[in-house]
This record gives structure tokens, sequence and C-alpha cells, in this order.
């Protein structure tokens, strides 16, 4: 690498001598491309990972959840995407704080991994799990979520009144956004009963669900109207 170039003409015959000063930087020019990669990496680490729990997020979700369904699927499985949802968060960081919180979130991180080894676990958005796993069957599944509440009531280090979870069991052509609405779904169709830890989506309920949802579209489209006028 040049840094300066210098032009002189204090020779007896009148000629030109030119003087370089310049710096050999291969080595550093390698330690360079080094650090820059590592930074990308990190950059994309912390585009798909969740910062608190060190699970994937939803970005890394929406990029690759599609190759684990095809996973399960070619393993002759259904996919089954469940959706959780920690109860009583902000009232746990109310009371305990939110170091306490995010210790709450890791533990439950820890657990769900525990429970579900070979499942592609999520944090989602504020309180909420996914997992997109095969399904073996209700009884197994069903067993698989107690035992995950069960173990975060009794090792959570304040009070707390576990977790909730929305299930939907993946039909043939169902992409993992329509799977996460349907779960989602489920899951507040529980409302405040906390005798019951999850619910399955059912597809004979499809036309309640369409309805409400048409309810709620027609009154947002008719409220932005009169807000534009």
């Amino acid at each position: 690498y040049i840094h300066s170039v210098g032009r002189y003409q204090d020779t007896p015959d009148g000629s030109y001598l030119a003087v370089f000063v310049y710096t050999d930087i291969s080595d550093n020019e390698s330690e360079r491309n080094e650090l820059m990669a590592s930074y990308e990496l990190s950059q994309r680490d912390r585009f798909y990972t969740d910062p608190v729990t060190g699970l994937p997020n939803t970005n890394f979700m929406h990029e690759f959840a599609a190759d684990k369904i095809g996973k399960i699927r070619e393993s002759g499985n259904k996919p089954v995407l469940i959706y959780f949802d920690v109860n009583g968060l902000r009232s746990y960081n109310a009371q305990y704080g939110f170091e306490q919180g995010d210790e709450l979130l890791r533990l439950i991180a820890e657990i769900i991994k525990a429970e579900f080894p070979k499942g592609l676990i999520i944090r989602g958005t504020d309180d909420h799990f996914i997992v997109l796993t095969a399904f073996h069957g209700e009884e197994a599944l069903s067993c698989r979520i107690k035992a995950v509440n069960d173990r975060i009531m009794e090792n959570a280090a304040g009070n707390t009144t576990g977790i909730q979870a929305g299930i939907y069991i993946y039909a043939p052509n169902a992409n993992t956004f329509e799977a996460l609405e349907y779960a989602s779904h489920a899951q507040k169709q529980i409302g405040n009963d906390l005798n019951i830890t999850h619910l399955y989506f059912r597809h004979e309920n499809d036309d309640a669900y369409w309805r409400q949802r048409y309810i709620i579209e027609a009154f947002g489209l008719a409220l932005s109207r009169h807000w534009i006028k």
C-alpha cells in the first residue's frame, strides 16, 4: 500500500528522483478479512437468534421451517406446530423484576428443548415459544406438554402459573404461516382457564374461526374508512 510519492530535481544532471513510501499490508489484509467474516457471521447470528434464550427466533423459523417440515414428512410423519404462551409473565416481571423474568424464559427454553429434543424450538415474540416437531398422537403430545408445565411450576424461582399451548396438526398443503395462525387461535380460545394446558385447532371449527376473522377484518376496514373521511 503506497502512502505517498515524492518527486525531486536536485540532481546535478537535472534528472528526477522519485521516492515512494509504502507499507506491506498483506498480513494485515488477511487478518482484516477474517475479522470482517467474523463480524458478518455475528450479524447473521443475531438476526436469527433470540438474545435472551439463545434459541432461534422467528426470522429463523420463516427462513428454515419449510426444511424441517419436509424432513418430518419424508420420515412418514405429520408435522405439528405447538404455540406456547407463558401465563402471567408481566405479573411475574412486576413481582420479581425483569432479570428474574429473563431467567424464567431461559428455564422454559431449556425445559422445552429437553421435552422436544428433535423439534425445532423457536422463541416467538414476547412471552411465546413455538415448537415444530413430528406428531406421534394426541396422548403422547399431551404428556409432553404436561411435563413441560409441571417442570416449569416446580423449578421456577418465583410463583408462576405455567404455560398454555395451542396446537395445529398440519394439513397436507398447509404452510407455517397458516399453522402459526391456527395454533395461536387455539391457544387464545383457552382463555383464562388455568385447568386447561393445551387445545387443538380443529378443522370442524374453521367456520367459526373464519366468521370471527371476517368480523374483525370488516370492523378494521370500516374503522379505517371512517378515519379516512
